[in-house]
Order: structure tokens, then sequence, then C-alpha cells
């Protein structure tokens, strides 16, 4: 495992050696899984038709199929978690209920400079939750293509117009229901 972390810890800028040495943390677990095969991408696409998972994390998923990370920090003589993020396992991307990711579009926050509307959502894909916190998924829309001939051959009406899943980014759910984005 500590070679596993040294590998983690130089690809996501040495984000663990940071979390480790912030003060009053205790303790850092770190556990990942090992790479998710071929195989298991081609059952995730069977399962999942026409939506796509980004190539960087596949690449992780790929690296390790899941990671959960969690720090702990010394409070009134008691040791207590303060700290967790995670990225679920290819098996675990699974598909939320579009009523679940409520009345979009709203318009979200996550810092002064950066406004972003979550679009009308066609699918959404956990890869982590906490109850006490939220949800971090995932989320599709369709986006309109049309196909045909144009104006060398077939008419207007010949032309075939279908919507594609495309990815929206990577938004975060807090638990009153408000979608922030993330990535």
């Amino acid at each position: 495992a500590c070679q596993a972390m040294d590998s983690f810890e130089s690809i996501s800028f040495y984000v663990l050696s940071f979390v480790k040495n912030l003060p009053g943390v205790k303790d850092l677990e770190y556990h990942e899984f090992p790479a998710a095969e071929q195989s298991d991408f081609q059952q995730w696409q069977a399962k999942n038709a026409s939506f796509v998972l980004p190539a960087d994390l596949v690449a992780f998923l790929e690296f390790t199929n899941g990671l959960r990370v969690q720090w702990s920090a010394q409070c009134l003589q008691t040791e207590v978690v303060v700290g967790t993020f995670s990225i679920n396992s290819l098996r675990n991307i699974t598909r939320l209920p579009v009523d679940s990711l409520g009345s979009p579009p709203r318009e979200q926050r996550h810092h002064v400079a950066d406004a972003r509307t979550l679009p009308v959502p066609c699918a959404a894909y956990l890869i982590d939750q906490h109850p006490k916190v939220g949800q971090v998924a995932l989320v599709y829309s369709l986006s309109s293509t049309t196909h045909g001939r144009g104006s060398g051959g077939l008419s207007a009406a010949a032309s075939v117009a279908t919507a594609a899943p495309v990815l929206d980014g990577v938004w975060f759910c807090d638990t009153d229901g408000h979608w922030h984005w993330l990535a």
C-alpha cells in the first residue's frame, strides 16, 4: 500500500502529504483497490449504452479501481474523522434517477468569478456520496445534432435530428438538493 500511496501522491500533486501535514491531523487512512480490467469497462459500457466516461476517469480506474481517503484529528481526548473523499469503483459508478437531480436549470455558484447553470440533465452517474454532505456525480445532458446531406442532396425534411448524451461536468449536490459545479 505504501508504494501505491507514493504512486497516487505523484499523480495527485501530493494532496495526501498536504492533508497529512495540516495542523491537528492525527491519522490519514488511504485505501485503493486493484485496477479495473478491460472486461470491467466493457460490462459498464454494455449496461450504460451511449454514456461515455471521461478519459481521465478511465485512466484513473485503470490505475486503481476506486479510492477512499479519510483523516482524523484529536478533539477532547477523542480521535474524530474530520475529512474524507473517495472515488467509486467502476461497478459503483451507478446511474442516479433523473428525478433526484432537482429541478434544473438553476444558477449555482462555486465562487464569485465563475457561475454555472446546471443543464437539464438526461443522466447523472454517482462517483462519490456522503450522507451528511451530499453526492458528486458526472452529469450528462442531451446535445442535438443533425445528420443528413444538408444542401448537397437530401431535402431539409430528410435530415434526421438525434440527441446524443454529452458530459456537462462533475457536479456536487448538497443535502438540500442544490447543485454546484466542480469541474
